[in-house]
């Protein structure tokens, strides 16, 4: 039999508490007075939908959520971080975060496509495959190699990677602004499926190897305890070091990237800054991470390495500019099953500008497009 749904005023605590924030801070962000808070918390007062919308937006929540249409707290996805931020902020870019991907499902539910994940299976090892003790390094090797043929991603997965695991996998990949910047998220749950949060601040490198790094926490989501639980959490030591090699394993396969060194370098195994730079290029990661492979693929020692990363920090064009750009928010099928529920009278023009982030007004102006041209124009057009 299932758990009743939880009552308002537990919806209203429990949204809060997720956020870190004092009834005091609530008054202050939202002008209800505080001892209302205290009445709508304890159900000895209502609050009125103004009210309610306002604490919902204040919460990260849907008002069909708060009026007891969606999941209760206790069984919210965990959010994996790789560095968390400061607990206030990490709580707002979570609960931002599970708010998109659950919005993303229902766009998908209402427009009727395929809601389900479509990652490749991860068997472990034999053992204690329910922490994933038995996972070794020349495993996750192994799964990057299986991962890049299943899913088609060549000798250099960097710059298609994104796009394979959004339109091909429905992976749900968002890109928002926080810090510190050398961080990302995932979550993974029948709820909402496997879901990735990228820091748009990062250059584009960097978040090539965050999606890589993050897509093996989802591969192995089930085997290192992360299947259940609500709130935020750390990977393990282990677990993490797991992941890098996964994704350098994916991003630079052996045999390509060892024919990339050397052709730069005249056969040899080490080069300057300018070979290992444009190695980084070719295969869309950073310096650094190129030196990590070269460690293992090439034996380069430590010291050289060392050396190398030391001449690379002292070049004035050796900055986090390299190829800056600035990602959209909401991955672009999201916003396209925005406009198909639109179009098709699954949302309402208050819901649609609350999911895709724009004005009303704007709203308005895509509604009417959609009359006009119909199906022949799916594109967002949300810019």
């Amino acid at each position: 039999m299932a758990a009743p749904s939880m009552s308002l005023p537990l919806r209203l605590r429990s949204a809060r508490l997720r956020l870190h924030l004092t009834q005091t801070a609530v008054a202050e962000q939202t002008g209800i007075g505080a001892s209302s808070l205290s009445e709508f918390e304890s159900g000895t007062r209502e609050p009125n939908l103004s009210q309610l919308q306002a604490l919902a937006t204040l919460y990260q929540r849907s008002l069909a959520w708060m009026l007891g249409e969606g999941a209760d707290i206790e069984g919210e996805p965990l959010v994996l971080w790789r560095q968390r931020p400061p607990a206030e902020q990490a709580a707002e870019i979570s609960a931002r975060f599970l708010k998109l991907s659950e919005q993303y499902r229902n766009l998908e539910l209402w427009c009727g496509v395929r809601s389900e994940s479509a990652l490749p299976e991860c068997a472990l090892p034999e053992g204690d495959v329910a922490s994933g003790q038995q996972f070794r390094a020349h495993d996750a090797a192994a799964l990057a190699k299986r991962v890049r043929n299943e899913l088609a991603l060549g000798d250099r997965p960097g710059e298609g990677l994104l796009r394979t695991l959004d339109e091909a996998c429905g992976v749900k990949v968002f890109h928002l602004a926080f810090e510190p910047s050398g961080t990302a998220a995932c979550t993974h749950s029948d709820a909402l499926g496997a879901c990735i949060l990228l820091n748009k601040n990062n250059v584009p490198w960097r978040r090539s190897f965050d999606i890589a790094h993050e897509l093996f926490h989802l591969l192995t989501w089930k085997h290192f305890r992360f299947a259940v639980g609500n709130g935020d959490a750390l990977a393990s030591e282990r677990e993490e070091s797991l992941a890098n090699i996964f994704a350098g394993n994916l991003l630079m396969p052996e045999e390509v990237f060892r024919l990339a060194v050397q052709r730069r370098t005249g056969g040899g195994t080490v080069g300057g800054v300018e070979q290992i730079y444009s190695v980084a290029r070719e295969f869309g990661v950073s310096f650094d991470a190129v030196l990590v492979r070269m460690k293992h693929v090439l034996g380069t020692r430590d010291e050289v390495a060392e050396r190398l990363k030391q001449q690379w920090r002292s070049w004035d064009w050796a900055g986090e500019d390299r190829l800056r750009d600035d990602p959209p928010e909401l991955p672009t099928r999201y916003q396209a099953l925005a406009v198909t529920a639109l179009r098709r009278g699954e949302i309402s023009i208050g819901r649609f500008s609350e999911y895709v982030g724009i004005s009303r007004h704007k709203a308005l102006e895509i509604a009417r497009l959609q009359e006009v041209h119909g199906d022949e124009d799916d594109s967002p057009a949300l810019a």
